[in-house]
């Protein structure tokens, strides 16, 4: 809840946007990054009560359990710790520059010039210039160098640097000084192959782990970034629906006593030969007053319901949740109770497009830090296969757990229908139009060093559709625009395992979940859902930056997105799993030059 008593941020906010190496802005012009798991409370005795079980994620992550960040307690043994990045300040009264100790945590920095000479107390203002590689590396910017490169001077030399700001708000009203006569200003800091020309190179610094000073080896060209800049920190975070079917038509006493984290770790504690030990199943039953055969075979249950998540990609991972959802899995015992719907229960030309619809009346999600990027999005790396192209967040072995945190809510999940899809994409050119977009977005992936991304005309459409309909239930509910979250449901790389669904969710419940107002949307008879995703198709119609969006051949992040914009398709970051980008509005509702090549095209046709 808190990393000082001054600076509070929410546990979520330390999984993202603020986990392990983020920087962070305080008031009182304070600037520290989050320290690495080693140093966090507890981080190798951990409390019973923090600790969270989800056994899929954690057996294609391998590690032991995950852990909800320490709650502040009024005390430092609990507080996050910090280090103090980055180090380079300036004293915004005489302008002198200062490297301090990345150890001084939240201390207030005092300008010792101005204490000693005016007997004021000024403090220091952090810069806003660092330099990062793309491994995830990040340092200071080398303003020693810089300011001595064009005058030949020795920069070891002992001196004082004073940063100006001068009445331009560009970079060429930034000034470095030194006293021994040397300077230069920061105009060219951005330009490409800089550094490589001064014999600059990244020495691998790792601030996070208290790895500053010494060199690491990296040997990559770095370049420069602003200390806020959207690019600095891409945090690597996986989630996972919890899938409790282990507890179907179990009672839910049974249940509760094996979702206890403490319990469920002292019986995966006591393993014999990897077995649940029926003998302590015996003694809890006893304490607890429950049929202790039940409870030793619910047990047996849990722990062998996990085999094969290992190994396996995103996609394969989301087929379980996929099937839970059409197959009507869980129990309102557990923290999974869903309701399908066949899409006869609804309005007649629902039929032509859909499929099913699932009242997702209870669902967990677990959301995990697993490392983080650097100028390259950790989404362009999402198979757990790439892991090695992430930064780590901990370093000792037996920290055997990653920080995460658990939402529970509700959802919809809609489920198209398959031959509709096929349908579609042999009388029209959608295809041909997104993997046209796909080639050009590749392109500028590989020359980056990015494996080529896999998103056909099916996922578009998916995508899209779900960024639509977020949209519209925001005002159908009274839902803020950042509650709502997506997961798309889309076979890529697995033709056999057919997918095609999206599940829209709550993403800002608190402990005891939401009030059902999406899960009344989708009540069958009631009419409310196909309202809501008509009417998000009639605004897809026409968006206020027409014509210039629908034409568009290209735009948003890497030129992934067709006809999408703030104005019509976009969502808040942290509501898209995507960082919107592969949208196309087009392909719900087709095109200027042609109406008829969206799915739901007839839906408008019919009308004229």
């Amino acid at each position: 809840m808190a990393i000082f008593p001054d600076k509070p941020i929410r546990r979520s906010q330390l999984i993202s946007p603020f986990g392990v190496g983020a920087m962070i802005d305080f008031p009182r012009d304070t600037a520290v990054m989050i320290a690495g798991l080693d140093s966090w409370p507890h981080a190798k005795s951990g409390r019973d009560e923090s600790i969270i079980y989800e056994e899929r994620l954690q057996a294609r992550l391998r590690v032991g359990h995950f852990r909800l960040p320490a709650e502040y307690d009024g005390t430092g043994a609990t507080k996050i710790p910090t280090v103090r990045f980055p180090r380079w300040h300036y004293c915004p009264s005489c302008k002198a520059m200062e490297k301090v100790n990345i150890f001084k945590g939240d201390k207030i920095l005092i300008c010792r010039h101005c204490e000693n000479n005016k007997r004021k107390k000024i403090r220091l203002i952090p810069v806003r210039f660092v330099t990062v590689c793309p491994k995830g590396h990040i340092d200071d910017f080398p303003f020693d160098e810089w300011a001595h490169a064009r005058h030949g001077k020795d920069p070891n030399i002992s001196h004082t640097l004073m940063y100006t700001a001068g009445n331009s708000s560009t970079l060429a009203g930034v000034k470095i000084t030194c006293t021994c006569g040397a300077w230069e200003t920061m105009q060219m800091a951005f330009t490409k192959g800089i550094f490589e020309k001064m014999g600059l190179r990244c020495k691998g610094h790792r601030p996070w782990f208290g790895q500053a000073d010494a060199d690491y080896g990296c040997g990559e060209e770095i370049q420069t970034a602003q200390r806020g800049a959207s690019n600095i920190y891409f945090p690597a975070v996986y989630s996972s629906i919890y899938l409790p079917l282990w507890g179907e038509k179990i009672e839910r006493r049974i249940v509760d006593i094996l979702e206890d984290p403490q319990i469920w770790s002292r019986l995966t504690c006591s393993l014999e030969d990897g077995n649940i030990p029926e003998y302590v199943c015996e003694v809890i039953a006893d304490v607890k007053k429950v049929d202790a055969e039940k409870l030793y075979r619910a047990a047996v249950k849990k722990h062998q319901g996990n085999d094969g998540t290992e190994d396996i990609d995103e996609e394969s991972f989301r087929h379980a949740e996929y099937d839970a959802f059409l197959n009507e899995r869980g129990d309102i015992n557990t923290d999974l109770f869903v309701t399908r719907h066949p899409i006869q229960d609804y309005d007649d030309w629902m039929a032509d497009f859909f499929s099913s619809i699932v009242l997702v009346k209870k669902l967990r999600e677990t959301r995990v830090l697993a490392g983080f990027t650097r100028l390259i999005p950790s989404g362009d790396m999402d198979d757990i296969g790439q892991q090695d192209r992430l930064q780590p967040i901990k370093l000792s072995p037996e920290i055997r757990w990653l920080p995460a945190v658990i939402v529970r809510g509700e959802g919809l999940f809609i489920e198209f229908s398959q031959d509709a899809i096929e349908n579609w994409l042999s009388r029209t050119g959608a295809a041909t139009r997104i993997a046209n977009l796909m080639n050009k977005f590749n392109r500028g992936r590989i020359e980056k060093g990015i494996p080529s991304a896999e998103r056909d005309a099916k996922y578009f459409l998916l995508h899209t559709f779900a960024h639509a309909l977020i949209r519209q239930l925001c005002f159908e509910c009274g839902y803020g625009s950042a509650a709502l979250r997506e997961r798309i449901y889309c076979d890529q790389s697995h033709a056999d395992n057919k997918m095609q669904g999206v599940l829209i969710y709550t993403a800002a419940g608190d402990s005891e979940g939401t009030m059902g107002g999406l899960v009344r949307q989708g009540e069958p008879g009631t009419g409310r859902i196909e309202k809501a995703i008509m009417k998000a198709l009639q605004d897809s119609l026409w968006c206020a930056a027409d014509p210039v969006c629908i034409e568009s051949p290209g735009q948003g992040t890497g030129t992934s997105n067709l006809a999408a914009c703030h104005n019509c398709c976009l969502l808040p970051e942290t509501s898209c799993e995507q960082g919107n980008r592969f949208l196309d509005r087009a392909l719900l509702i087709g095109s200027l030059s042609d109406r008829d090549s969206g799915f739901f095209s007839q839906l408008f046709s019919d009308k004229k």
